[in-house]
């Protein structure tokens, strides 16, 4: 789903700390947030970046999150680094869609992205 993002936008795959998740091959992808910019955690599909894309921050008012690091184990599998490096910056494009669906609509996302 990010990767259509990229494509539609015509921009990189974040150059990002990248985790992999063992149960569904997913990744956690980590960036700093700017000063100002409150991102929540949500699941389940209800970020404007679509579905399969959750968030996890430290939100406001009790509604952070969490993510299991590199290295734990869940069912017997292990979650592994896919990308070692620096933790980057929060994209733009992402800050803005993650703070602005909280308090306008964005309108539809560009076909094949399974936003509302």
């Amino acid at each position: 789903m990010l990767g259509n993002w990229c494509q539609v936008l015509g921009i990189e795959w974040p150059d990002t700390f990248t985790v992999r998740t063992p149960t569904n091959g997913g990744l956690h992808l980590y960036f700093r947030a700017p000063a100002g910019c409150t991102i929540g955690s949500v699941s389940g599909g209800r970020t404007a970046l679509g579905t399969g894309i959750d968030t996890r921050g430290p939100g406001r008012g009790g509604w952070g999150g969490y993510v299991i690091g590199p290295g734990s184990v869940v069912g017997g599998k292990q979650y592994m680094i896919e990308r070692d490096g620096s933790i980057a910056e929060l994209p733009n494009w992402i800050a803005e869609r993650l703070t602005e669906w909280r308090t306008k609509p964005l309108g539809r996302a560009p076909h094949g992205l399974g936003i509302n």
